[in-house]
């Protein structure tokens, strides 16, 4: 058997084993999306039927009842505020570490990319002395804080790729035309790198909307409660009240941002990775 066929096996078992996997997250979302329009006792009766009427009570109760709607807002504030300070703060980062030499760059950008790859458990102990130093626990400030922070290596890492690729004599001629470091920052530097940024943008979404430790070590209170927080808490009420058309509704409702983002954003992040991949 010649490479050309082993390879063409290959990428035969593999598409296969994808698109199995595939149909079955697909057979998972669908279930959980009409079971949603579902009453308990049609769920008791056939759990995979589909629903012969459907019932918009059940995302009123999850909203409302079930204080959907205040883990949302708290997940929207708390995510969408670190995945600005966190851009902002790695952009300006990056863009030091990749068009400037001084002392210790290396040694620093070394630094950043080792950072990825501490456990955030050892980081939990002395965060919280922090935090707790300067009054920040339960706070959605504080949380927010611990998020661009952790995130910021990581934004770091990718956008160091796509700072790289902008020739120098861009900056060169922005200067002879007497463009200052602050507006060739935001107005050529950011514009060229755009496709990095919202790449990382959708993936610090992802991770930050769905993270569950570190918003139930530092944000626990249940006014602060991030939506990932609530569905654990709406679980543990299905031990005494089984409404489970509600929690399927719920669910729902927390997929729908990472939904709406991925796919209106997918051609961005996928150029994104394309182009740190081969001009990085």
């Amino acid at each position: 058997m010649n490479t050309k066929t082993r390879r063409f096996w290959g990428n035969l078992v593999s598409y296969l084993l994808l698109s199995f996997w595939t149909l079955i997250i697909l057979g998972i979302l669908v279930w959980v999306l009409y079971s949603s329009f579902k009453d308990n006792v049609a769920i008791y009766q056939d759990p995979w039927s589909l629903p012969e009427k459907i019932i918009w009570d059940n995302y009123v109760s999850a909203w409302s009842t079930m204080k959907m709607s205040s883990y949302f807002m708290n997940s929207i504030i708390i995510v969408f505020s670190s995945i600005f300070i966190s851009l902002l703060l790695s952009a300006m980062i990056t863009h030091a570490l990749t068009r400037y030499e001084f002392k210790g760059r290396r040694a620093l950008t070394n630094l950043f990319i080792f950072s990825i790859s501490v456990p955030t458990q050892m980081l939990l102990i002395p965060l919280y002395s922090q935090l707790m130093n300067v009054g920040l626990i339960n706070s959605r400030f504080g949380l927010i804080l611990v998020y661009s922070a952790l995130w910021l290596p990581f934004s770091i890492f990718v956008l160091m790729g796509f700072f790289r690729t902008v020739p120098h004599e861009i900056e060169e001629s922005a200067i002879m035309d007497g463009c200052g470091e602050f507006r060739m920052f935001f107005n050529i530097m950011i514009p060229m790198v755009q496709p990095g940024l919202i790449c990382v943008a959708v993936f610090n979404f992802v991770a930050m909307w769905n993270e569950y430790m570190l918003a139930m070590v530092f944000a626990s209170k249940q006014n602060l409660r991030t939506i990932s927080l609530g569905m654990y808490a709406l679980r543990d009420s299905m031990m005494y009240s089984s409404n489970w058309g509600g929690l399927f509704a719920a669910i729902i409702i927390m997929l729908i941002p990472s939904a709406i983002i991925f796919l209106t954003l997918q051609k961005y992040v996928i150029q994104g990775l394309t182009l740190g991949a081969v001009k990085g």
